[in-house]
């Protein structure tokens, strides 16, 4: 059997590092399964966080680098995105958006029959209102998202708040918000995962182990859930699994088969570092001149997108 030196270990380790995203095909029939890495990664984005102070502490003392997308000008979202930030979590601004039902919005939400100025002043104050943020994702706007115009002026202000990222939550199948985010030079991704659109444990679990399972065919996923206590339930039991694992006897005690076509563990980071892992994926798959497609690794027509 060959012994791995601590420096090969290393090297080993740094180049699954540099590894980490998803691949980008030219086409969806000519999708690669992810190498073998140590681990694979995934974000978890807790939404509607804000208007609950109990549910927000609940969520915010979940272990690991979870990331907090907090709805602007709530009761609690102010002193919950504080908390949040001094305990070194991930703090975004959960913007409210025009949907397809016409949902109402709250305080401050973007609406298609807005102009430039008004849309530019409901966005700027809704960043003051959420401290520590870095970053903006999309609360419903299955309408809001699919528009041009309106993503455009979103991602402009993005730029200018200087490296601040998107996530497309992925309210539709149709929006062109992670697209436009991509053009203008924002860190961005999209959702793969709703943990909790059927809001019982099981099926929240089951919401999870298909997060892993996708992580591992991929390199990476991201999930969104809500501070419900089914949701908080299942996190707080299965969060501490999401570290690498001592052997792969032990990954396929807790996630099941491992393979030599998958990764044999998976870390749980924080939105930013995963954006910045299938960014850096993406740069070294992509070969020079030649298009992708830019909404990532799971084609359109793949992604569950339920109307919000």
């Amino acid at each position: 059997m060959k012994c791995w030196t601590a420096g090969a270990l290393a090297a080993l380790a740094l180049h699954a590092s540099n590894a980490f995203g998803f691949d980008v095909p030219d086409a969806a029939s000519t999708r690669r399964t992810a190498p073998l890495l140590s681990t694979a990664i995934v974000s978890i984005v807790i939404d509607d966080v804000g208007d609950g102070r109990a549910a927000g502490l609940r969520a915010i003392e979940l272990p690991g680098s979870l990331t907090y997308a907090i709805l602007p000008h709530t009761a609690h979202g102010a002193t919950l995105a504080r908390l949040a930030h001094s305990l070194d979590k991930e703090v975004i601004v959960h913007m409210p958006m025009e949907s397809i039902a016409g949902k109402p919005l709250g305080r401050g939400g973007l609406t298609a029959n807005l102009s430039r100025q008004q849309f530019e002043q409901r966005t700027l104050a809704a960043l003051i209102s959420v401290p520590h943020a870095q970053g903006l994702s999309n609360h419903m706007g299955s309408r809001l998202t699919t528009m041009q115009r309106p993503m455009q002026w979103l991602m402009n202000i993005l730029v200018a708040k200087k490296n601040w990222m998107f996530l497309d939550s992925r309210t539709t199948a149709e929006s062109v918000a992670e697209a436009t985010a991509r053009e203008l030079g924002v860190r961005t991704t999209f959702r793969d995962v709703f943990l909790d659109n059927e809001v019982n444990v099981e099926a929240i679990r089951a919401r999870l182990r298909e997060l892993i399972d996708k992580a591992r065919a991929h390199g990476s996923a991201v999930a969104i859930g809500h501070p419900y206590p089914q949701t908080l339930q299942v996190l707080a039991e299965e969060l501490p699994l999401l570290v690498p694992f001592a052997s792969k006897r032990e990954a396929n005690r807790t996630f099941g088969n491992v393979t030599n076509d998958h990764p044999r563990s998976v870390r749980l980071v924080s939105l930013s570092r995963l954006i910045a892992m299938r960014s850096r994926r993406t740069a070294q798959t992509v070969p020079q001149g030649q298009h992708f497609n830019v909404l990532g690794a799971v084609p359109r027509a793949q992604r569950p997108s339920p109307q919000h």
